[in-house]
């Protein structure tokens, strides 16, 4: 450390300051007492009501946060809602459901903004208090706002009638979902660094074959895999960057990923598995 070496820096925190010391050497630096704008007030989290945030419940909140949006002038969907056994989301090119083991006896639209920290490892519970839902990591806390637009509007009844048609449709095929995922995962790793116009998937299912396609303007990427007991000959293009993350949940939690498709004009398709239902909005 060299002769003038003072020795190591010791902290101290009193009421008013804080002071720090190394060796014959001293500093004392005041603690400001009144609140700084732009800066909430620290609080305790003991009293609050927590949501239960079991595994299942994280990964639902993640894959589902694709399907939301954080538009402003879409307020109403700035959130994926929770309620009983339920998760929902919509962005209106997707609709989002899906079915946990465990019911909570929360019933919130949980802010979007504030759902991508759950995957990052930090956080230790989740409070929720008056219009905030509150993130304990551990060290401190991190805040998100709840919606009143959101909690008024947000489109329960909507999403539910939808998805209870979309079950009723004609099944066109049963993929194996570990397969159907893999695929995904290494067509969205081609289109890294691509304009996200670009990430839209073309399904081709015809000859018990799944053909799987992204046009770009440089080429074609194109994977193929064999599907048992194809139904019927159709033809399926999914936003990509929103239909892989609930794909790779469903790889992760069921064997099988059914497709469905309505013969009319304009409908969507419905892709559910894992307790997970996802309609798609057909391009025009």
């Amino acid at each position: 450390m060299g002769d003038k070496w003072k020795g190591n820096f010791n902290l101290s925190l009193e009421e008013t300051q804080i002071r720090l010391k190394q060796g014959s050497r001293q500093a004392e630096l005041g603690l400001r007492t009144d609140p700084v704008d732009g800066y909430g007030q620290w609080r305790e989290l003991g009293g609050m009501k927590e949501l239960k945030l079991t595994e299942e419940l994280r990964k639902l909140l993640i894959a589902s946060n694709h399907c939301s949006t954080a538009d402003p002038s879409m307020q109403q969907l700035n959130c994926v809602y929770i309620g009983g056994r339920i998760v929902l989301a919509t962005n209106h090119t997707v609709l989002f459901m899906g079915v946990s083991k465990n019911e909570s006896k929360i019933r919130i639209p949980f802010p979007v903004g504030v759902i991508p920290l759950l995957g990052e490892g930090l956080v230790k519970a989740v409070s929720i208090e008056d219009n905030l839902v509150i993130l304990d990591c551990g060290c401190g806390y991190i805040q998100g706002t709840v919606s009143a637009i959101a909690e008024k509007d947000f489109p329960k009844r909507k999403i539910f009638d939808q998805v209870k048609r979309g079950r009723s449709w004609p099944l066109i095929a049963k993929i194996p979902a570990v397969r159907l995922t893999k695929m995904m995962t290494r067509l969205a790793n081609y289109l890294v660094g691509m304009k996200r116009e670009d990430w839209v998937l073309r399904l081709e299912f015809e000859d018990n074959k799944l053909r799987a396609l992204v046009r770009i303007r440089q080429g074609v990427f194109e994977e193929r895999m064999n599907v048992e007991g194809l139904k019927k000959e159709a033809q399926v293009e999914w936003p990509l960057e929103l239909v892989q993350p609930v794909l790779e949940y469903m790889g992760e939690n069921a064997e099988t990923v059914r497709v469905r498709v309505d013969e009319e004009k304009k409908t969507p398709y419905l892709v559910s598995g894992a307790g997970v239902d996802l309609i798609v909005g057909r391009r025009e």
